[in-house]
C-alpha cells in the first residue's frame, strides 16, 4: 500500500504545480458565517460577509485546540509532537482542504467516543472564501464539544480574539496542528490505507482545480507504479508537494 501511495504522490505534485503556476483561482475575500453573531474581539458582527477575517477562523481553530487539549488531559494521553511542516503562505482553497481533514478526524473522534455519525460536506464549493473555512472548522469544533459533553467535562473553553494581522498561512498551520492533536486521541491510528485514501482524494481535488484553469496545461499522465517504497520516501514526496 505504501508503494501505491508513493505513486499517487508522484502524480499529485505535477497537478499541484500546474495549479500553483496558473493565475489565482479564488479571490482572497471574506464573507461571514451566519451562525456566528459576533467576532471574538466583540467589535464586528459576522452576519456581514465583509466582516469575516482569517483572525476569526484562527480564533475558532484555537478554541477547538484548547478543548482538544482538555480532552487529552482527561483521557491521560501524552502531548503530541509539533508538526514538522509549516508554511509561510497559503490560499483559501489550501486552508479549506486542511479544514476538511480536520473535520474528518473530529468526526472520527466523535464516532469512537459517542458512536454518532455526523454529516460531512457533500461537495466542495465552487468558490471558496473564509466563511466556508469557518463553517467547516465550526463543524469540527461541534464534534469535539459533543465528546466533551458526553464525558461530562465542564467549563468548555471559550473563543479568544486573535491578532488582526492573522493570515491564511497562520490558519493553515494551526489547522494542521489541531489535526495532529486529534490524531493523538483516536483509538485507531492512521494506517497505510488511510494515507492512500487521503492522497487519492488530494489527487482528485487537484485535478478538479486544474480543470477550472482556462486553457491550462494538459493533465500529466499517472506515473508508473514503483515498488519497494518506504513511508519515509512517501513523506519526502508529500513534503515536496507541499
Amino acid at each position: 500500500m505504501t508503494t501505491g501511495t508513493a505513486t499517487r504522490a508522484r502524480l499529485l505534485w505535477p497537478l499541484l504545480l500546474s495549479v500553483l503556476l496558473a493565475p489565482a483561482l479564488l479571490p482572497d475575500c471574506s464573507f461571514a458565517q451566519e451562525a456566528v453573531a459576533q467576532s471574538a474581539d466583540g467589535t464586528r458582527h459576522l452576519a456581514d460577509p465583509g466582516n469575516i477575517r482569517p483572525a476569526d477562523v484562527l480564533a475558532r481553530v484555537e478554541q477547538l485546540r484548547a478543548n482538544v487539549d482538555r480532552l487529552r488531559r482527561y483521557m491521560g494521553k501524552p502531548s503530541p509532537s509539533a508538526p514538522l511542516l509549516q508554511t509561510m503562505s497559503a490560499q483559501p482553497n489550501v486552508v479549506y482542504s486542511q479544514a476538511l481533514n480536520l473535520l474528518l478526524r473530529a468526526n472520527r473522534l466523535a464516532f469512537e467516543q459517542v458512536r454518532v455519525l455526523r454529516d460531512e460536506p457533500e461537495r466542495v464549493p465552487s468558490e471558496l472564501h473564509p466563511h466556508e473555512i469557518l463553517r467547516i472548522v465550526d463543524s469540527a469544533l461541534g464534534a469535539v464539544l459533543l465528546v466533551t459533553r458526553n464525558l461530562k467535562i465542564e467549563a468548555v473553553v471559550v473563543e479568544k480574539a486573535q491578532p488582526v494581522s492573522t493570515t491564511h498561512a497562520d490558519v493553515f498551520n494551526a489547522t494542521i496542528t489541531a489535526g495532529t492533536e486529534i490524531d493523538q486521541l483516536l483509538e485507531g491510528r492512521t494506517s497505510p490505507s488511510d494515507v492512500f485514501q487521503l492522497v487519492t482524494a488530494a489527487v482528485h481535488t487537484a485535478a478538479s482545480l486544474h480543470a477550472t484553469i482556462p486553457r491550462g496545461p494538459m493533465l500529466p499522465n499517472e506515473p508508473r507504479f514503483e515498488p519497494n517504497k518506504t513511508p519515509v520516501e512517501v513523506l519526502l514526496r508529500l513534503r515536496h508537494c507541499l
